[in-house]
Formats: structure tokens, sequence, C-alpha cells
């Protein structure tokens, strides 16, 4: 028996609200300070776009640390500041937490076969 399509809607907003609720409870944890909640979010940030876009996980773990990666290198050049292995580990927090994100977005949004912008010239 197929479900109709309210019902599959109704489904798939009830999952975005959860996913949401997840997200804003684990990034309001104490633990968390200022500058890790930023490299964190970033991260879940980046990690979800690339997850969204190219559906394959690895490539977008690899993806969001090369960047996180990138702007500590960047902070390392600058007087007075260096590479943070602790922001690394935010950052790599934040990719592995973007990937069921990103995930859930391209499963809420299409029908899970593509993702995407058609340009024609």
């Amino acid at each position: 028996m197929r479900t109709p399509a309210t019902t599959r809607s109704f489904i798939k907003s009830i999952v975005a609200m959860l996913v949401l609720l997840g997200m804003f409870t684990a990034t309001s944890a104490q633990a968390f300070e200022d500058n890790e909640k930023k490299h964190f979010a970033a991260s879940t940030a980046i990690s979800t776009i690339f997850t969204a876009v190219t559906n394959r996980p690895w490539i977008s773990f690899g993806g969001c640390l090369a960047v996180g990666t990138a702007k500590e290198l960047y902070d390392d050049s600058q007087a007075n500041n260096h590479f943070d292995w602790q922001d690394m580990k935010y950052n790599a927090l934040g990719c592995a937490v973007g990937i069921p994100i990103g995930k859930g977005a391209r499963w809420l949004f299409t029908d899970g076969r593509s993702f995407g912008f058609r340009a024609r010239f």
C-alpha cells in the first residue's frame, strides 16, 4: 500500500524539525567555547552542502577537512597565531555531523536521484 503524498510530506516535515532541533541542542552545549562553536558550525555547514550536492560522504568529509586545514594553515602564517589541533578536532566533528544532515536534506528535497541546477546556453 502506498502512502499519500500529503502523508509523506508530513513525515518529511517532522524529520526536518527533529534534525533541526537536534542541531540546535548539540551546538548550544556549554562545553564548547565561542571559537570551537564557530569551527564546529562552519564545518557542519560545509559538510552538509558537500554531501547534499555530491552524495558522496567520504568526498564530503575530505573536502570539509581540507577547508578546515587551509584555514588553520592560514592562521599559522599570521603573526601571533598558530595551527591549533583543538580547532581541527572540532572541524572533524562538524564534518562528521554534516554528512547525515546533508543526506537528510537530499532525501527531503529531492527524489534521491538528482540534485543540482541545469543550465542551457
